[in-house]
């Protein structure tokens, strides 16, 4: 065989091992499934306050296995955490003292509510919901404010 019908040959197969893995890629996408909030977690166990830094709307998240879409992701800046579950403070993910999560005073609030958002960047608020931390899950590391966590809510502060 000579060596420009062996480069070819080489070429032609790079190029279906890319398509191939390029479709396959592709039908692993189809089929996520639409993950919705479980029911089992429905008591809040955080409450904070925090300025909202940045407000996304209609965010789609996948993490390889299933999707959701919030209506509203609150990017808050925690300054001060109010009150906190005793399984979650066992868990030594709250550092009270310096009002921070997993050593973070930045947090998601993942708004999963039919209620119009009513807040805006800047603003001072008050959010009590469910601190998801069980993987893999789209709800994971989010401060979860959904119809099925029982008295979940995001409201805003006065300064005074």
């Amino acid at each position: 065989m000579s060596d420009k019908k062996l480069v070819t040959l080489l070429v032609v197969a790079v190029v279906l091992v890319v398509f191939g893995y390029f479709f396959f890629s592709m039908s692993q996408k189809v089929n996520l499934q639409y993950e919705d909030w479980d029911p089992f977690f429905n008591e809040c166990d955080l409450t904070i306050h925090g300025v909202v830094y940045d407000i996304e709307t209609n965010v789609k998240i996948e993490n390889g296995y299933t999707y959701h879409e919030f209506p509203v992701l609150a990017f808050v800046n925690i300054t001060n955490i109010v009150w906190a579950s005793d399984s979650l403070m066992s868990s030594t993910i709250l550092q009270l003292q310096a009002n921070t999560v997993f050593g973070s005073n930045a947090l998601i609030i993942a708004f999963d509510k039919t209620d119009e958002f009513q807040i805006s960047k800047g603003q001072l608020i008050e959010s009590s919901g469910k601190y998801f931390t069980i993987t893999p899950s789209v709800y994971v590391l989010k401060l979860v404010v959904a119809e099925g966590v029982s008295g979940s809510y995001l409201k805003p502060l006065t300064d005074s």
